[in-house]
């Protein structure tokens, strides 16, 4: 599978941005709260970590697609850019 510089940049953008809200999920849990209430309508903090954690499994797997994917493209463009 070979991606191009825009998909490899989009990917590389929706992991950064699903780390960023799985930190916050975790470090901020009131004002988490309060944006999961209002956008996501959670009710509990159960509903939050669940939210959490399907974010981090996300993030996690979109993770490892984007190694895969600079592997692939510094397996092919590497020494071209050096």
């Amino acid at each position: 599978m070979t991606l191009s510089m825009e998909e490899f940049n989009a990917l590389k953008s929706k992991v950064e941005s699903l780390q960023r809200k799985a930190d916050k999920a975790e470090g901020a849990l009131e004002q988490t709260m309060a944006i999961l209430k209002e956008e996501y309508s959670c009710d509990s903090i159960e509903e939050a970590a669940e939210l959490a954690e399907k974010f981090r499994e996300e993030a996690d797997t979109l993770e490892a697609r984007f190694e895969k994917a600079e592997s692939t493209f510094d397996d092919k463009w590497g020494k071209v850019l050096s």
